[in-house]
């Protein structure tokens, strides 16, 4: 037993793994409310059997997955929903709701998504879009602030959606960067400074040094891969 008032000397080897686990951890969560919303879109795109031009609000009925989903006390998503694919719906459209964790506080996220209009959104053209809609898997972009949608620091997870031979559109989910930071605080404290969790481009997601908050590593240490991200948790200033 360490003498009192002698703080009790932290495994950097122990704690490491813990935070890899809450990570990991915080990420399977997500992906399992991803393939929920995904479930449900099939389940729709199913009764409907889309063509060519079908209509984007036949997918309405998914809310009730979403508004489960958002309406859980501990989650770090901002919102998710539906993004189409224009070629295969009436044009582009999101069916996407973000808002407070009680379901009532729930807001359709209002975009222009005519391209003739002055404040039109072409989500097709940005990196989330293009990196998820080429296969089958989840995909996690960012962190990034949300200049077109919510203007939130999120981070973006997007799972194409495949039905009858085409890519229909993606399930989209977006994740507070502030709220990771907050879940994975703890055993970021337990480690040696700085430490932080980085995507592929080294910016920051979360860390425990107050001065890379919202920053990126200009130096590194070889990190620890997070199994299905391109993140990492890395050593560095």
């Amino acid at each position: 037993m360490p003498p009192i008032g002698k703080p009790k000397e932290v495994d950097p080897a122990l704690a490491g793994a813990e935070l890899l686990n809450a990570v990991s951890g915080t990420i399977s969560q997500l992906v399992a409310v991803n393939d929920a919303v995904h479930a449900a879109v099939l389940k729709e795109l199913a009764k409907q059997q889309p063509r060519l031009g079908c209509e984007l609000k036949r997918l309405d009925p998914i809310y009730k997955v979403v508004r489960s989903e958002l309406s859980e006390p501990s989650t770090p998503l901002l919102g998710m929903g539906f993004a189409a694919n224009p070629n295969v719906f009436d044009g582009p459209g999101l069916l996407w709701w973000y808002g407070g964790k009680k379901s009532r506080n729930l807001r359709p996220l209002q975009v222009g998504t005519r391209p003739t209009g002055l404040d039109f959104y072409d989500y097709t053209a940005t990196r989330w879009w293009i990196e998820s809609i080429v296969d089958d898997t989840c995909h996690i972009y960012g962190p990034y602030v949300d200049h077109s949608g919510t203007n939130a620091y999120v981070v973006t997870l997007g799972h194409s959606v495949n039905y009858g031979g085409a890519k229909v559109g993606l399930v989209v989910l977006d994740v507070l960067v502030g709220k990771l930071q907050s879940l994975w605080q703890s055993h970021l404290l337990r480690l040696p400074k700085p430490t932080s969790v980085v995507n592929r481009e080294g910016i920051v997601i979360a860390t425990n040094s107050g001065a890379l908050m919202g920053g990126v590593l200009r130096s590194a240490d070889a990190g620890t891969p997070i199994p299905g991200t391109d993140w990492q948790i890395a050593a560095g200033i």
